[in-house]
């Protein structure tokens, strides 16, 4: 009778241990396949997507070929993001002009590494603003002037970020030899061909007809703007001056003498 009892505890225990061994096996597995699925899950990286692959700036203005720019990561979570970050290599030829902080009207390339693909973006610098030009609103000029001689550019001037060709003068439309009001016109271009034209006013100024006095043009200054202009004025003549005190000075010695 106790033989028997022995038996079956032994039974159950031998049950009880393969099933202990089933459930931790089980587990063991269950673990495993979970633990599988998620490296099989990172184990795929997420793809390389450029924002663009071509990009203009202004001249004038800078890029940064960074990772921010140029790698689309909208929709990807933080850990396709930081996998990026990691494995991308980013390349640049692009460089500041000569003793400029921004690189020169051009293309430049920008090349992005990922794993074995490359891809390239374009990076074009173009210059598309105009000179800035600033003109008198008014020149006075003497009838009769030889405005092919006359120095029109010295009351203006101009700026931009490239070189600058001459400023260009057409008076054309300007009749010297009849006083009143004409309109002509400045130009000037950069070497980027920008350019940029504004009309001025020239006032053709009748000389005095007093033969004691001269008729001149005179540059003026506005203090506040800085910006020149010329004045027709009329002045007595120097000999006229210096005959007026030699005949002061002869009366004077016939006054001593008498």
């Amino acid at each position: 009778m106790e033989t028997m009892e022995t038996n079956k505890e032994n039974i159950i225990d031998k049950y009880l241990n393969t099933k202990k061994k089933k459930i931790a096996a089980g587990c063991i597995a269950g673990a495993l396949i979970i633990g599988c699925g998620a490296y099989a899950i990172r184990d795929t990286s997420p793809d390389l997507v450029l924002n663009k692959t071509t990009v203009q700036i202004e001249y004038g203005k800078t890029y940064d070929a960074s990772f921010k720019n140029l790698v689309k990561t909208k929709r990807l979570d933080k850990d396709d993001i930081s996998y990026l970050k990691k494995h991308v290599k980013i390349k640049s030829d692009i460089k500041n002009e000569d003793q400029k902080e921004y690189p020169a009207v051009g293309k430049y390339k920008v090349t992005v590494n990922y794993k074995d693909e490359t891809k390239t973006v374009t990076v074009k610098v173009k210059d598309t603003i105009a000179p800035e030009l600033t003109v008198p609103e008014n020149t006075e000029v003497v009838k009769g002037t030889d405005l092919s001689n006359f120095d029109f550019k010295s009351l203006m001037s101009a700026t931009d970020l490239a070189q600058l060709n001459d400023i260009q003068i057409d008076y054309s439309g300007v009749d010297v030899n009849n006083a009143g009001e004409y309109t002509a016109k400045a130009s000037v271009e950069d070497i980027n061909k920008n350019k940029t034209e504004k009309e001025f006013k020239v006032t053709v100024v009748e000389p005095s007809t007093d033969e004691n006095t001269e008729t001149t043009t005179e540059v003026q200054t506005d203090p506040t703007t800085g910006q020149k202009k010329t004045v027709v004025v009329s002045k007595p003549k120097n000999n006229t001056t210096t005959s007026n005190r030699n005949s002061s000075s002869n009366s004077s010695n016939k006054s001593n003498t008498s």
